[in-house]
């Protein structure tokens, strides 16, 4: 196990097509997240909504992360 926020224990998942596990965890970025302009800044908390999925060629997540934006108009 590690403690980087964004990886995901997968143990448990197995490897038959089909089984599914679902995660709901909030972790605060280490890093920042984003571009130039607009950006999740380091330390903020991000929330994550997955789903992950065993397929034949691998692991399928989808799911959402949102966190608080800090942003500059381009003007």
């Amino acid at each position: 196990v590690t403690d980087a926020p964004f990886v995901v224990d997968l143990r448990s998942l197995g490897r038959r097509p089909g089984s599914m596990i679902e995660s709901h965890r909030t972790v605060r970025t280490p890093i920042r997240i984003g571009s130039e302009m607009i950006a999740i800044e380091p330390d903020t908390e991000v929330d994550l909504d997955l789903r992950m999925e065993s397929v034949s060629e691998g692991v399928l997540v989808t799911g959402t992360a949102s966190g608080e934006t800090a942003g500059q108009c381009s003007k």
